[in-house]
């Protein structure tokens, strides 16, 4: 839970590294706008 309550904007979410960002992001508990 290393990003719980923070917020974070993706973009680029449909492959590659931003998809990985994009999931990693909320498995660690941040609120992901993509």
């Amino acid at each position: 839970m290393l990003l719980k309550d923070k917020c974070a904007v993706v973009t680029g979410c449909n492959r590659g590294i931003g998809k990985s960002v994009l999931e990693t992001f909320a498995s660690n508990g941040a609120d992901v706008w993509a």
